[in-house]
């Protein structure tokens, strides 16, 4: 490559002419615009960090755009027509042919392979990201407002559902550890509501033993790591799978998988490629076709049922607000086997769970603490219909036909919830 340029640049503006390859890194200068000729083209910017490539055979200029916006404008374009490029787009304009076409920059190693830096792997990406946490992630106090769901399926039917509209008290991400296993994250209940529990006996108990919203609180592996992660992290075990547009934006998606005979194992961080702010995060163990997940347990002491779980899947999404990143989506579903391990009598097992996060409104008046090692359906308090007739209209999805139809066999799901008032605790 060539590259000619003045000894003293001219007050209105700096230009080069380019034979060849160059990668430029611009300081703005609003009054003195950087001009980049070659052969087929002219380049200007303000301030930006870029790479050109011409040639002189194809007569063709390749302009990719790392930071900042450049316009290009072709030589023989009698019209003086110029075409703009934005970060992470990558351009090719044909001087033969007239021509331009843009694109996204789908080579997450593009620029460092340009900048003689060492292309860094899914493994560095991913410990880049999680050391980036404390500046991507909100560290200051916030109460915000949330709804979440909780729907059990028994043989794939729909037997019982949990509605809460809670206020969530987040301490920040500096406060990433968790509190003898329970998460950081204090619960305040504003209303809750449940179906009829049409799931057999052996189910109830077990889950009124556990509070389905600190579980999914407390999964979230963005916030709350553990032992496996890091010791993936030390085997060099995270690879990059692809990079994707989320929302315009390109994001590398780092993997995780593991399998074997019984089973298959897999994380994924969806990672914004520009800040590195981890976007989606993603768990899924599943078993493969007569065999089971490794951790299964008697659902009681004394009881003859056991519980096989066969798939379990969580995700977690966030959001940019304000310039930091929030957790505005989170759940997952789970399958497990019931097995009477006397008659070998079995039935199928389904949980799904859902929470969303709304950072921007105001949060909810009147709440009261939320126990978090007690099951949501044993802290329901007076039903406000008022409340959720609003609320229904305004916030939340709305439930799957046939679930309603399910949980609506026997009687209308507004009379379950008139019905299931405060439990005596």
């Amino acid at each position: 490559s060539t590259l000619k340029h003045p000894q003293i640049f001219d007050p209105e503006a700096r230009h080069i002419i380019l034979r060849g390859e160059g990668f430029f890194d611009v300081v703005a200068d609003k009054n003195k615009p950087f001009i980049v000729e070659t052969e087929q083209v002219f380049i200007e910017v303000l301030g930006t960090s870029f790479n050109v490539k011409s040639n002189s055979i194809q007569e063709s200029t390749e302009v990719a755009v790392r930071s900042g916006v450049v316009s290009v404008l072709i030589k023989t374009d009698e019209n003086n027509n110029s075409v703009r490029l934005t970060e992470n787009e990558i351009g090719t304009f044909s001087s033969k042919e007239n021509a331009a076409s843009k694109g996204r920059i789908r080579n997450p190693d593009y620029f460092a392979r340009k900048m003689g830096k060492k292309e860094l792997t899914g493994n560095q990406l991913l410990v880049n990201a999680l050391d980036r946490l404390p500046q991507n992630y909100a560290n200051d106090s916030l109460l915000i407002k949330g709804f979440f769901r909780e729907t059990v399926f028994n043989n794939d039917k729909a037997v019982f559902l949990t509605e809460a509209a809670v206020n969530i008290y987040d301490r920040g991400f500096s406060f990433m550890e968790e509190d003898n296993g329970l998460p950081t994250e204090e619960v305040y209940l504003h209303e809750v509501r449940k179906s009829n529990n049409y799931s057999p006996k052996e189910i109830r108990t077990n889950l009124n033993q556990f509070n389905s919203l600190t579980g999914v609180l407390k999964w979230n592996r963005v916030r709350y790591f553990d032992n496996e992660l890091e010791e993936r992290i030390e085997a060099n075990k995270y690879h990059l799978d692809s990079v994707v547009e989320v929302n315009g934006n390109s994001t590398y998606v780092i993997g995780f998988v593991q399998s074997d005979e019984h089973s298959t194992y897999e994380d994924r961080y969806f990672i914004d490629m520009k800040g590195l702010a981890i976007k989606r995060y993603e768990k899924s163990s599943i078993a493969k076709a007569g065999f089971y997940l490794k951790n299964q347990f008697r659902l009681e002491e004394d009881t003859t049922y056991s519980f096989k779980l066969k798939e379990e899947v969580t995700f977690y999404e966030f959001e940019e607000f304000g310039g930091k990143m929030y957790l505005i989506n989170a759940g997952g579903h789970g399958l497990a086997d019931i097995i009477n391990t006397i008659t070998n009598e079995s039935w199928e097992l389904g949980i799904d769970r859902s929470l969303a996060i709304d950072v921007n409104s105001q949060p909810f008046k009147n709440t009261r603490w939320m126990d978090p090692n007690l099951s949501l359906e044993l802290q329901i308090g007076n039903y406000n219909a008022d409340f959720w007739a609003d609320y229904e209209l305004n916030y939340t999805y709305s439930l799957d036909r046939k679930i309603v139809n399910d949980l609506e066999w026997e009687v209308s799901l507004m009379d379950q919830f008139l019905r299931n008032l405060a439990v005596p605790q």
